[in-house]
């Protein structure tokens, strides 16, 4: 069945979702991936195969209890080396929620995502405090590297027997969780949806979005900005959050890609459960929520990963092919897979695979022995975006920001499509005419091959392409969120 179809029959359930969201008051219930579908990408499909028809109606319970027993055993492996939650009690004007996705990034100088914003909040005179969620597993030794103070690391796991507590409590939850008792697809989504209560998933929002309100209740912050997908521990932090007297202002910060179709950053939930207001990376994303969503109060607040264009700047069919899956191993093999039969085609034609921060090399390494030997010619970047950028004229992209990001580097983006699925997972508009699509290795191989006899043709293209990644992904304007905290606080 074409992923397309599978998009289609997701897109069915989404009202589902968004109606059993909305009848919901209980944090534990916030959690549950039935109520939080993020969008109708590859990677979404590939949680719901059951609402999908990939998988039979027991496969949600097995799924569950599969999760919940190597969420005990990997907790059982960390805990002995593993961060404790923090005890913060100096108070805050505006906590900021991040991410770590590698531990190497606890010594950088700013932060992955929200750039300096905190040190310019702190220089416009707002004390801050930064929650990092832990997505690396990060341990003891690790935090004693972090840059500075003012930063609260998330343990990845609690202790063995506190995960055992809160699987208890997810699957008592179950039993309360919200019915829709209407139509008989109402009734197959709830009864699915039950089950998923307790799942890896679920269990993993509950945690996060436990630690991160826990903390945020001892800093009693004015204002707490978070990067905003949809994801239930968001819920679960918003609706925290606004339970407190007085209640902070909650931002949501768009800082991703917008994917084709339904989104659960366009939905309301309802009791609390919603940012106050909006910040999105740029003018185009700005525009498609106000359009799409049920939000009206937002504003453009940028990022740190736009690209800065130079006059120089532009393309030129002279480079290496740069290939930049999603962070998820699914999308590393489906894209590594392409890359490295258009590498055989081409062997005087480099390819180099950029792995996602929050992978691990020699899991990587493992895998690709499925597509032994490699050629030469396809190699694991060990370099910096930047210099990666500097070496290459194509990029091979599926769901990440790193295409506009590229775009404006002048590389030509090439969305890899084996599985006809761009029609709900590509983010670049329609109207980026510099963007390809290839379908298969031979399909990608031809465009490189296209551009190498006409490089004249993408040089004209990428002018305007680049006009539109600088107005998707613009700039990181700190005096924006200051203007908007004076106004709010005064």
């Amino acid at each position: 069945m074409a992923r397309a179809s599978q998009g289609e029959k997701l897109a069915a359930a989404f009202p589902l979702s968004i109606k059993m969201a909305q009848k919901t008051t209980t944090l534990a219930h916030r959690a549950n991936p039935y109520l939080n579908i993020l969008n109708l990408t590859v990677k979404s499909v590939t949680q719901y195969p059951e609402l999908t028809g990939q998988a039979g109606k027991g496969w949600r319970l097995m799924h569950s209890i599969k999760g919940a027993g190597m969420t005990i055993f990997r907790a059982l492996r960390y805990w002995p080396l593993g961060i404790k939650l923090p005890k913060t009690t100096s108070a805050a004007d505006v906590v900021i929620v991040s991410h770590l996705t590698n531990s190497s990034h606890l010594s950088l100088p700013s932060d992955f995502y929200f750039g300096g914003l905190a040190k310019a909040l702190s220089q416009a005179g707002f004390s801050t405090h930064t929650i990092l969620i832990n997505h690396c597993r990060a341990n003891s030794k690790d935090e004693a590297n972090a840059r500075r103070s003012g930063i609260s690391l998330l343990p990845a796991f609690l202790s063995p027997w506190a995960e055992v507590k809160l699987i208890f409590t997810m699957a008592v939850a179950s039993l309360t969780l919200p019915e829709l008792n209407g139509s008989d697809a109402e009734k197959t989504f709830s009864r699915a949806a039950r089950l998923a209560q307790f799942s890896s998933r679920a269990i993993g929002d509950m945690r996060i979005g436990t630690m991160v309100s826990t903390i945020i209740a001892s800093l009693r912050p004015r204002v707490i900005i978070h990067t905003f997908e949809g994801h239930g521990w968001e819920r679960i932090m918003t609706a925290s959050a606004h339970a407190m007297t007085p209640s902070p202002h909650v931002i949501g910060y768009q800082h991703a890609v917008l994917f084709p179709g339904l989104k659960s950053i366009s939905y309301r939930h309802g009791n609390g459960a919603d940012p106050d207001y909006i910040f999105t990376v740029g003018q185009i994303t700005h525009d498609q929520l106000l359009r799409e969503s049920e939000f009206d109060q937002m504003e453009i607040l940028g990022s740190v990963k736009s690209a800065t264009s130079t006059a120089s700047t532009g393309f030129t069919a002279i480079g290496a092919c740069l290939i930049a899956p999603e962070g998820t191993l699914n999308e590393v093999m489906i894209m590594a897979e392409q890359a490295i039969a258009a590498a055989r085609i081409m062997p005087d034609q480099t390819f180099i695979l950029r792995l996602h921060p929050v992978l691990k090399r020699q899991q990587i390494d493992r895998m690709l022995m499925t597509f032994a030997p490699h050629p030469k010619n396809f190699i694991i970047s060990t370099v910096s975006l930047d210099e990666d950028f500097a070496r290459c004229s194509w990029l091979c992209y599926r769901g990440s920001t790193v295409a506009f990001q590229g775009m404006q580097s002048g590389l030509r983006p090439i969305y890899l499509n084996p599985d006809h699925a761009a029609v709900y997972n590509d983010p670049l508009p329609a109207e980026v005419i510099f963007r390809r699509v290839a379908d298969s290795a031979e399909d990608l191989a031809l465009i490189i091959q296209e551009d190498c006899k006409n490089p004249t043709e993408g040089a004209a293209e990428w002018h305007e392409a680049r006009a539109i990644a600088e107005s998707y992904v613009m700039p990181l304007c700190p005096e924006v969120l200051i203007r908007h905290l004076n106004k709010v606080l005064s």
